[in-house]
């Protein structure tokens, strides 16, 4: 992430004013979320006095990070790109193995059909 990225987040949780193009281009980046969501983190923290209030904190940030974690939209392209590849390993071992059976042959293939030429009458040696 670009250092001027880091150092508009930081303004922008300090209250300071931060000009939005700049603020929009580091929220588009999830490095910059995280460095967000850490900031916010810390200055909640801050605020709380007993361990009670961080252990309180610590697992309402866990339960709204389980329920917006996005778990099944990674789901379906790695079930597909598994069986892409189950697929392709088994129709190469198909083509392998028919390649195999067949076999190459020492012998010339069979003639389809016979030319006979008579010396001296159709053809001549120079």
């Amino acid at each position: 992430m670009k250092p001027e990225l880091a150092e508009a987040l930081s303004a922008f949780v300090d209250g300071e004013a931060v000009e939005p193009s700049l603020l929009s281009e580091a929220l588009a980046s999830e490095e910059a979320r995280l460095l967000l969501l850490d900031a916010m983190l810390l200055r909640a923290a801050a605020a709380l006095e007993g361990p009670e209030d961080l252990q309180a904190l610590d697992r309402r940030v866990l339960r709204a990070l389980d329920d917006a974690e996005p778990r099944k939209r990674f789901h379906a392209p790695l079930w597909a790109a598994a069986a892409a590849g189950v697929l392709i390993l088994a129709l190469g071992i198909g083509a392998a193995l028919r390649l195999w059976r067949r076999g190459a042959s020492d012998a010339p293939p069979p003639a389809t059909r016979e030319v006979t030429f008579t010396y001296g009458v159709d053809w001549r040696q120079s």
